[in-house]
């Protein structure tokens, strides 16, 4: 049981740090709508149909501003890696 307590702590560590990586990475958007929409996904935990509503959009909206925004972010990240 020792081990395994060491493991999850270990693992909630890296889950925390990946989170505020993400945070970061949602507030270099200058989008309103892409960093409320990924805010919304990947922070706060909401299904697409939930944004929408909270959001006021269509669903399908809700998919390609999601799309554009994580687009715009791998670019952006894979331009810093060159």
């Amino acid at each position: 049981i020792d081990k395994l307590a060491r493991h999850v702590r270990a693992d909630s560590g890296r889950l925390e740090t990946e989170r505020q990586r993400v945070k970061a990475l949602i507030h270099e958007l200058n989008d309103k709508d892409e960093r409320e929409v990924l805010w919304k996904f990947y922070i706060v935990g909401y299904d697409p149909k939930e944004i929408a509503i909270k959001l006021a959009l269509s669903l399908s909206q809700v998919y390609r501003i999601r799309a554009k925004a994580v687009r715009k972010l791998l670019q952006k990240d894979a331009n810093k890696c060159e």
